[in-house]
């Protein structure tokens, strides 16, 4: 979540089109102004390659997906990432998937 070398917290969802994610990144961003956020579109195809490859630190996906009930959106972090900034915007985008 820092660019090496500048010292800049950054935090960077994916997400496929259609999905909105403004809400959750305008309220982290609110919460964290000294944190840049990032959007990075994916197809569906390639819903959680961002987060897999480290382009992303969470990624908004939707279904087709492997074992989910009928949802439409779900987020994806790796397991073992424990960072607070993750978690607390994990904690801000599924309140904002709930209200939605």
């Amino acid at each position: 979540m820092h660019d090496i070398g500048r010292y800049i917290q950054r935090l960077v969802a994916a997400f496929s089109p259609g999905l909105h994610v403004s809400d959750a990144i305008c309220a982290f961003a609110s919460r964290h102004p000294d944190v840049e956020t990032d959007v990075v579109p994916v197809r569906w195809w390639e819903q959680v390659a961002p987060v897999r490859d480290g382009r992303a630190q969470v990624a908004y996906i939707r279904r087709p997906f492997t074992g989910a009930p009928e949802v439409e959106t779900r987020l994806a972090a790796p397991a073992d990432r424990r960072e607070k900034l993750l978690r607390d915007f994990l904690e801000i985008a599924t309140a904002t998937l709930r209200r939605g």
